[in-house]
Parts: C-alpha cells; sequence; structure tokens
C-alpha cells in the first residue's frame, strides 16, 4: 500500500498588469512531489474598475508520496 500526504499552499501575487494570459504560478516541490490541482482566481476584477493592475490569489494541492513503514 502507498502512503500520500496530500498539502494545501496558497498565495497571492499581487499588482500584474492585465493581459491576454493569466500570470504564472511556480512552485518548488521537492523529489517525488506532485501537483494535484490549481485554482487562479482574479480577485480584483470585478470589484475596482480603475484600477490598472489586477491581484490574483492562488491555491495549489501537492501530494508528497511515503515509504510504506515496517
Amino acid at each position: 500500500m502507498a502512503y500520500t500526504q496530500v498539502s494545501k499552499r496558497e498565495g497571492r501575487i499581487p499588482r500584474v498588469k492585465p493581459e491576454d494570459a493569466p500570470p504564472v504560478i511556480e512552485l518548488d516541490l521537492e523529489r517525488g512531489q506532485y501537483l494535484v490541482s490549481v485554482e487562479l482566481e482574479n480577485t480584483t476584477r470585478f470589484t475596482d474598475h480603475h484600477r490598472k493592475t489586477d491581484d490574483w490569489k492562488w491555491t495549489a494541492f501537492v501530494v508528497t508520496p511515503f515509504e510504506e513503514p515496517v
């Protein structure tokens, strides 16, 4: 049986100039870890139309596999 741990990582990306594509998220993963999902949300798009930049919030779920205990 394989054992895994799922961890949640969150962050913000402030003051991004509006473009056609959303910002890129870079995560520092350890050997063997992998990404399960990422949620990216523009938190300023519908609140303040006068701003020249957008703020983004991201949530990522990372899986870490473990050895089976002896």
